[in-house]
């Protein structure tokens, strides 16, 4: 009976020290999180405007973004659209995934990092769209000049970034021009 309570008890305080070490390593994971950078809060609600139903409020996000968003390739332009927003906003794009190749959230988290993940040793996992992120908003200023070349670009939401070079978008944008004109 004794040995029983024993048994018990010592169930109980291991539940309870697990509990607390759970509970302690949640709050280091979300205070490391706070401290990188990321604004949750801002990128819900381009996710939220990206998939609207609203055209309006889609369109808004294609003007932040500066082209038009193809969702239907399986997330990735999703993803790579809001971290190129972020960029050019300064905030730091919340992926879960590159938490994962990050040493000091491992840790943080009570993983091990793992042998193959030291660089220089094996190839190490990069920020997955960070690089295109950054090249698709250099590519994004550049055509900005087509807008500016083009008589009637700053009348109509028609995106350089859609179109594969300036006489495409300024066919484009003379189409708009038309329709607006004709009322249609």
């Amino acid at each position: 009976m004794i040995l029983e309570l024993f048994i018990i008890l010592a169930g109980a305080a291991c539940f309870t020290a697990k509990c607390l070490v759970e509970g302690s390593r949640n709050h280091a994971e979300k205070q490391y999180v706070s401290q990188k950078g990321f604004n949750l809060d801002r990128q819900r609600e381009l996710e939220r405007m990206m998939t609207s139903l609203d055209p309006e409020e889609k369109m808004e996000f294609n003007r932040l973004l500066g082209r038009t968003v193809k969702l239907n390739d399986g997330g990735y332009d999703a993803i790579l659209s809001v971290r190129q927003i972020s960029l050019r906003e300064g905030w730091q794009y919340y992926y879960v995934p590159e938490l994962g190749s990050d040493p000091k959230f491992v840790k943080v988290s009570g993983g091990k990092w793992p042998d193959w993940k030291i660089p220089g040793k094996y190839p190490c996992m990069n920020s997955v769209g960070q690089d295109k992120a950054i090249e698709m908003n250099a590519e994004t200023d550049r055509r900005a000049s087509w807008i500016d070349r083009c008589p009637h670009g700053h009348e109509v939401d028609v995106f350089p970034m859609d179109f594969q070079n300036e006489e495409e978008y300024r066919r484009a944008v003379n189409i708009q021009i038309a329709k607006r004109q004709s009322g249609g």
